[in-house]
């Protein structure tokens, strides 16, 4: 489950921007709510030499000739869709090229947050500005060549010139609009439109004296769509009448209406998708502040075992027909959103808290009555549910985080319940500790704030020549940080990988730099099991290993033993490898285990490192001796050494000395200090 709500576009968002950059011949663009661009394919850069990286952020009307701009700004303030507008824009090289622009704008809850749309580039029509600028010379033949409807109007309310085309758009016969009156054509045509009731008043004398064009759109019954536009016919100065263009724009209209529902609908289940249900929540948030908000997380329990037997075909299979399930339990028209794989957001508009606590069982309780069956195989699923009850919230983001935090407590404390988002419990507060470490690792990666230190490792009588290599955070006030505090965080936002990549580059480096003095120096380098369970780790270890020339008679991996017994295959595997090479193996909290010494034979290992916690309570528990002695035993027994850590005073080293473990390592001997000084 993924914490982070700003990361990530939806799938097919991005499939569609992979398909647009492929189509040169039509301009997809997409603008915020003030028109800054956002979004727009490679095919401008052909067309123009404009490239789209460079005009991220700008308006759209930047890129227009001047004398567009006026009228791009009427259009923007009257109109929430655009269709066939034409305007000029500026190329690299200074030249105009001619684009027809639709565009629709992007609504939530009847607020625009945006807009986006498509542009086809096109020449200026040289043969319709022949019709116009000299119609007293130009012939029929010229004016059927025209592929857009055309008919021109005088002023008496006369038919002057039509062509071909119109007659076909308007099922009009060859010559019949000239034997009939006007009436009788404007009704024929009206007869073809989806709306009755559409006051298209079709009447061509409208506004036969007026200077500016008029547009608007026209939707047949057969599911066409028509761009009418009227502009005056001027001869010697005069207006003469008006010129009536009639252009099939379905096709842009279609693409428009795709872009609409890849932008906001989820392939897969036709649900809403991420993207709309976070800018649902955000204006919400702006214009329902009267009203009680709450927001569901919903997280599917054991989807993956379905996923993982019977493959993602069927999977996908499960998701539909949850989807249909949740819609069936609170309405077809309720604000329920798919956010990613098998992760589910519901809003809920004035409803109490009892309602919906109410919805929330609804759902599990529903989930929990599926069953899944493929070949003879039976599958349940649950639902993890966190909720929110917006209070005093202005940032979608927040509402996501403190709802996903609900859902992963849901999970972490039995899963197929509700958990109600509650700042004041315990376990919400450690969440936020959390997100607050999970932040400050984030930057002391991208800061390079992580730093080596060391502790020794040592004999009773030699000087050690062999070291832990230990990790602190840096912080900008100069404060220093233990993995203590950061790693569990790092563990549950899945940053265990990046950091022990991070360790071995570090130290790699080190040693690289001070390869002489550290010649008989060991050096012990500890690492998750997490890492080596990825198929990534090994090669990228084994490759920096070569590329800093490391001594690798050098280097003792530590791993800690309840890590490799949940992961025992693939920490074999990276045993074998790192063996090959040189490399020594350290069992690390060796006793916590409770199969521990089953497993013993099988692991390769140089070194067992006991547990602190035998050492602290030494004392006080005569079982802990006994453990100790039972492990130095079975170590003797297999020609393997025993490390004895958290040694802190010489009454701890002589007992445990007695016991026969080899070497120690604690604060007696040494505190932590920066790797650095061992070459001071």
């Amino acid at each position: 489950m993924n914490l982070q709500v700003n990361k990530s576009k939806c799938q097919q968002l991005e499939s569609f921007y992979e398909l647009a950059n492929i189509c040169q011949d039509v301009l997809f663009w997409e603008t915020d709510e003030n028109f800054n661009i956002i979004y727009v394919n490679t095919a401008l850069y052909n067309h123009t030499g404009l490239k789209p990286k460079e005009l991220l952020g700008k308006k759209l009307k930047s890129i227009l000739h001047p004398d567009e701009i006026n009228s791009w700004e009427k259009v923007v303030q009257s109109r929430t869709t655009y269709e066939g507008i034409c305007f000029r824009v500026k190329s690299s090289n200074g030249k105009y090229s001619q684009l027809k622009v639709s565009g629709k704008s992007i609504k939530s809850n009847n607020e625009i947050v945006g807009y986006f749309g498509v542009c086809t580039f096109e020449s200026d029509n040289a043969i319709t500005k022949k019709i116009i600028e000299n119609l007293q010379t130009t012939n029929q033949t010229i004016l059927n060549s025209i592929t857009d409807a055309l008919v021109i109007i005088d002023n008496n309310e006369r038919i002057v010139l039509v062509s071909n085309a119109f007659n076909k758009l308007w099922k009009l016969k060859e010559g019949e609009i000239f034997l009939t009156s006007i009436e009788v054509t404007l009704d024929k045509m009206q007869d073809l439109l989806a709306y009755n009731d559409y006051p298209v008043s079709l009447s061509f004398n409208q506004h036969l004296t007026d200077k500016d064009e008029i547009k608007d759109l026209l939707k047949l019954k057969d599911g066409r769509f028509i761009e009418r536009k009227s502009t005056p016919y001027i001869h010697n100065g005069e207006i003469k009448g008006r010129c009536w263009y009639y252009t099939d724009i379905s096709q842009h209209k279609n693409l428009v209406d795709k872009l609409e529902r890849l932008a906001f609908q989820d392939s897969l289940t036709s649900l809403y998708n991420r993207r709309w249900c976070e800018n649902k929540l955000r204006q919400l948030l702006i214009t329902a502040k009267n009203k009680i908000l709450t927001f569901l997380y919903m997280d599917l329990d054991h989807f993956k075992v379905i996923n993982d037997s019977c493959g993602h075909i069927y999977g996908d299979d499960v998701l539909k027909e949850v989807s249909e399930l949740m819609l069936e339990t609170f309405g077809k028209k309720s604000f329920l959103s798919r956010l990613g794989g098998d992760e589910f957001a519901l809003i809920l508009v004035d409803k109490s808290y009892a309602e919906a606590l109410e919805i929330s069982n609804n759902i599990i309780q529903n989930i929990s009555n599926y069953t899944y069956t493929l070949n003879k195989k039976i599958f349940k699923l649950g639902i993890s549910i966190g909720m929110v009850v917006v209070e005093n919230e202005d940032d979608f983001r927040s509402v996501f985080i403190h709802a996903d935090e609900a859902c992963y407590l849901s999970k972490q404390t039995g899963r197929n319940k509700c958990t109600i988002y509650n700042i004041n419990k315990e376990e919400f507060k450690k969440t936020q500790t959390e997100l607050k470490w999970y932040d400050a690792i984030q930057k002391a990666l991208l800061k390079n704030k992580f730093e080596l230190w060391c502790q020794s490792i040592n004999e009773i009588k030699e000087h050690s020549s062999h070291y832990e290599v230990l990790l602190r955070m840096q912080t900008k006030n100069g404060q220093t940080f233990s993995p203590g505090l950061f790693m569990e965080s790092a563990d549950r936002f899945g940053m265990i990988f990046t950091i022990d990549k991070k360790v071995i580059e570090l130290f790699c480096k080190f040693y690289y730099r001070n390869r002489k003095a550290l010649s008989t120096t060991m050096f012990s380098i500890n690492l998750s099991g997490h890492s080596i369970s990825r198929d990534d780790f090994l090669p990228y270890l084994l490759r920096t290993l070569n590329q800093y020339d490391i001594n690798c008679n050098n280097i003792c991996f530590e791993i800690t033993e309840s890590e490799i017994i949940k992961n025992i295959d693939k920490a074999l595997v990276f045993f074998e490898h790192v063996k090959n090479l040189g490399c020594k193996i350290s069992l690390d909290d060796f006793g916590k285990g409770l199969t521990s010494f089953s497993y013993l034979k099988n692991i390769p290992f140089d070194f067992i490192k006991i547990d602190g916690q035998f050492i602290r309570e030494l004392n006080e528990d005569k079982i802990n001796s006994a453990i100790i002695k039972s492990i130095v035993y079975i170590a003797e027994i297999m020609g393997k050494k025993t490390i004895a850590e958290h040694i802190e005073n010489q009454m701890q080293l002589l007992k445990v000395s007695a016991l026969g473990v080899n070497y120690f390592q604690g604060h007696y001997f040494s505190k932590p200090h920066q790797i650095t000084k061992l070459v001071e």
